[in-house]
């Protein structure tokens, strides 16, 4: 796992002031997780540390020696130090004599700046499944801020499997164009003809909640960005896989696209399967069931109900499986767990006509199997004391889930604790408002969008859970 380093350690001997910041500038900036240094400032800025007089064209002047001690040093303890052999090529040192190694999973950030997530996803495999991991950052700016995407020239290591993360949420760095143009250093044979599978992971992904029914026709021809995107993803991949440079690869990579807890499973997953790619709706529940557990035993309320809340029929598939998580992870010998399935009439995204309760889901674990039946409302005691989750994949304004919680607190006020569970934190107008009109005590988030907000105290209401584990866990599951 990598480490921070208190001291570079021979920089001080470089013989002018300049270069020595430049050189520490390397090494800081390989280190710092939310501004990480892009292959291409990292090889011209070593250049110019190692006497390049033209760095972004002419090779250094420094003995090789020298060149091996700076780019041991520099990454010494990070992601990158399984690639020095590429870094070494990359610095101009091309008559290279060394073994194939071989890499198990590396990680590409396709957004303008690396995320939490992808570092906790690097550690996830390092640690939990104890891989060889790299990390690399490729996406960098022209002056005008346009993209410029520059990765490895060759790959001195087999790679299992390389793993796209991006995002396509615009507000938190993300961008269809810069994943496509990370895609596209799949072009490069000498890269991809050492690369087993490919892994395009979008944690959120943009325009999933497709079309509201009700919407007039004569307002307009809407484009459904949850059909547009698996479309453009799926040909560019086909256009990368039909490139004549990689023809003479024996055997291409496989391509498959991930998310987290997609709004609708059939858009976009049907387009990219009729375009004959893979696309896996990664589940999160796992996680959220263990935050669950570790909120109701900090609050002392272990052995008291839980009901778990469908918002939504969408979402009663989600709150199944984390009722069923809840039961399987034995959470304070919890046997069963009821889910109140809320049917909901929109006027529009966010606004909610009116609410009501259309089904009541009694779950139990029998023999490490999960029962299930369907009850009347009027078989709950609702005079018992409960602890109360409700289950979405998104929050945004908060006024959908304002609407649930008057309407529950009408039908079951004995609540002792209320828990908001959201997979992806879109918060578009505050996270404040978002949080008040929810009317939970505690907020449980994934972090699949990096909204600083989040982290932020808002009254200790807000709990961040990393959803890095769940993402490698389909990864090696899909991978094994």
């Amino acid at each position: 796992m990598p480490q921070e380093r208190e001291n570079p350690s021979w920089y001080q001997s470089l013989p002018t002031e300049p270069l020595r910041v430049v050189a520490e500038g390397v090494e800081l900036g390989l280190r710092h997780k939310s501004d990480t240094i892009t292959w291409r400032t990292m090889a011209v800025d070593m250049r110019r540390v190692l006497g390049s007089p033209d760095p972004e064209n002419e090779p250094p002047t420094a003995p090789f020696a020298d060149a091996l001690k700076l780019v041991s040093d520099a990454t010494e303890n990070t992601y990158m130090a399984p690639l020095a052999p590429e870094i070494m090529y990359a610095l101009g040192y091309t008559d290279l004599e060394v073994p194939m190694g071989h890499i198990d999973t590396m990680i590409i950030s396709a957004r303008h700046g690396p995320e939490e997530i992808l570092w906790n996803l690097a550690d996830h495999f390092a640690i939990q499944r104890g891989q060889e991991v790299a990390v690399i950052n490729p996406v960098g700016h022209y002056k005008d801020v346009e993209a410029r995407v520059l990765g490895p020239r060759k790959l001195f290591h087999t790679v299992d499997t390389a793993v796209f993360l991006t995002s396509t949420q615009h507000m938190y760095g993300g961008s269809m164009s810069v994943l496509i143009d990370t895609m596209s250093l799949l072009r490069n044979e000498d890269f991809t003809s050492k690369i087993n599978k490919v892994a395009i992971v979008i944690p959120m992904f943009g325009g999933s909640r497709g079309h509201r029914p009700g919407q007039a026709k004569e307002i307009g021809y809407e484009v459904l960005q949850a059909d547009t995107i698996p479309k453009s993803l799926s040909a560019i991949a086909n256009d990368i896989l039909a490139d004549p440079r990689l023809q003479k690869i024996a055997n291409l990579p496989q391509i498959s696209f991930y998310s987290v807890d997609i709004h609708n499973k059939d858009l976009p997953g049907s387009t990219f399967e009729s375009r004959d790619f893979e696309f896996i709706s990664i589940g999160p529940e796992s996680q959220f069931a263990q935050a669950i557990r570790r909120e109701i035993n900090e609050q002392m309320l272990y052995g008291t109900p839980i009901r778990l809340v469908a918002v939504d029929g969408g979402a009663l598939e989600r709150t199944e499986a984390l009722a069923a998580q809840i039961l399987l992870q034995g959470a304070n010998g919890y046997r069963t767990i009821d889910i109140i399935e809320i049917e909901k009439h929109r006027i529009t995204a966010g606004e909610v006509a009116s609410a009501e309760v259309k089904s009541v889901i009694r779950m139990s674990l029998d023999g490490g199997k999960i029962e299930t039946e369907r009850l009347d409302i009027n078989a709950l005691d609702l005079k018992e004391e409960f602890i109360r989750v409700t289950s979405d994949d998104m929050l945004d304004t908060g006024k959908s889930a304002k609407k649930d919680d008057v309407l529950l607190d009408q039908i079951m006020p004995r609540s002792v604790l209320k828990i908001s569970v959201v997979t992806h934190p879109i918060v578009s107008e505050g996270l404040s408002p978002a949080l008040d009109n929810t009317g939970s005590d505690v907020v449980i988030v994934g972090n699949t969008l990096t909204n600083p907000e989040l982290y932020r105290d808002h009254k200790h209401r807000v709990r961040v859970v990393d959803l890095a584990p769940a993402i490698g866990d389909s990864l090696f599951a899909q991978i094994s």
